[in-house]
């Protein structure tokens, strides 16, 4: 859904959005929903996108797109709107990571390249993505990682960690 909407949204089709074309772009989808973005909002919109476009301000490209638009889903409670056609085969949620994506997170998380993501790899991941996004992790968040994450780490590798097929089910 992201590769499509960052399609329809660079339209000088320059592979990369400037920050007039998201602004386009979400004032589109408020619209289907009936809704008008409200300064808080747009506050909230403005410092998230400014953390996540990092690498080239005011020209976003598509994986910085792909963050935005999840981190914006998210928080505004919007993936219900994710077609479930395209998402079936990737679980129960509407905004769960594809098989794809999640390897490519798996890989950027295993920092000793061991072939498997353990708990301080994942903590550190998380505490990186969270301060990117200007969210604080709480003690709740906290128990809640560490229980999934130890339901997915069942101890038969020998307590190593989570390899990329347990890492994608609890990435979702």
């Amino acid at each position: 859904m992201t590769r499509e909407g960052f399609k329809e949204l660079d339209t000088n089709n320059n592979k990369s959005l400037s920050y007039d074309e998201i602004k386009a772009g979400l004032e589109e989808l408020a619209k289907s929903q009936n809704h008008t973005i409200t300064k808080d909002e747009w506050e909230w919109i403005k410092e998230t996108g400014e953390k996540i476009d990092s690498k080239t301000p005011g020209k976003v490209d598509e994986h910085e797109f792909f963050l935005f638009a999840n981190a914006v889903f998210e928080h505004f409670g919007l993936c219900h709107l994710v077609d479930e056609d395209d998402h079936e085969d990737h679980g129960d949620h509407n905004c769960d990571m594809s098989p794809e994506d999640s390897a490519k997170v798996f890989a950027d998380v295993d920092t000793n390249h061991n072939g498997f993501v353990g708990w301080k790899e994942v903590k550190t991941a998380l505490t990186a993505v969270a301060k990117e996004r200007g969210h604080t992790i709480t003690k709740a968040n906290k128990k809640w990682v560490r229980k999934h994450f130890k339901k997915q780490n069942d101890g038969k590798k020998g307590g190593k960690g989570l390899d990329e097929k347990e890492f994608n089910v609890f990435a979702n």
